[in-house]
């Protein structure tokens, strides 16, 4: 594993496990002062304010963990370079990868000073959440409309399979062979470890499927 930093991961929506991903997220300061969350919304071409105060709404207001939770300002590969968005990520606690298209993800951030800073910060501690896309872009690999697309690969040995079931997940491990999956579906979460050990919580269970 590439990522010393904490993992989660999941298809649909954080809720009901808002609380156990800020509880994960370490604090330089006093828990009083509220955490740094940024939302990279980068897999939407163009992200509507009201999804922002839908994530507002999950995270900023959970009793006992003050959030002050910002957009990152990264809509184009062009903003991938400016210094401020790079600041943005450098200094956030809490990195919420939102859903839409792994490909524009993997497109716009690839080989960037915004996504070095986002691995850079994440090695250092702070917590990374990935919703659909922005949970398929962490793991090794994936198939993005019928072709293998090459991701960040923050889970080396590990394909990241959100929204598990409603898909050929075969095709998947028969394009990377050697990777194990995991399948997440809707409704699950998985947490990932420092050590690199996944877990899940919730009811769902995940899918866990050894390599070809």
């Amino acid at each position: 594993m590439t990522s010393s930093g904490r993992l989660f991961l999941y298809s649909t929506s954080p809720a009901p496990h808002e609380a156990a991903i800020l509880a994960a997220v370490p604090r330089a300061g006093s828990a009083h002062d509220p955490i740094r969350a940024v939302a990279l919304r980068t897999a939407q071409e163009d992200p509507s304010h009201h999804d922002l105060e839908t994530l507002v709404a999950h995270f900023a207001t959970q009793p006992g963990f003050p959030v002050v939770l910002v957009d990152s300002g990264l809509r184009s590969r062009r903003d991938a370079f400016d210094p401020a968005v790079v600041g943005r990520l450098a200094t956030a606690e809490l990195i919420l990868v939102g859903g839409g298209s792994p490909t524009r993800l993997v497109t716009m951030l690839g080989g960037t000073p915004a996504l070095a800073a986002l691995h850079r910060v994440h090695r250092a501690g702070p917590v990374v959440a990935g919703c659909s896309a922005g949970a398929a872009v962490l793991g090794a690999g994936m198939i993005d409309f019928g072709r293998p697309l090459r991701t960040w690969g923050w889970l080396p040995g590990t394909l990241v399979a959100p929204h598990f079931g409603q898909f050929d997940h075969r095709a998947w491990l028969r394009a990377y062979p050697g990777r194990s999956m995991i399948g997440i579906p809707d409704g699950a979460m998985a947490r990932v470890a420092e050590t690199g050990e996944i877990t899940g919580l919730g009811s769902t269970p995940l899918v866990h499927l050894p390599g070809r």
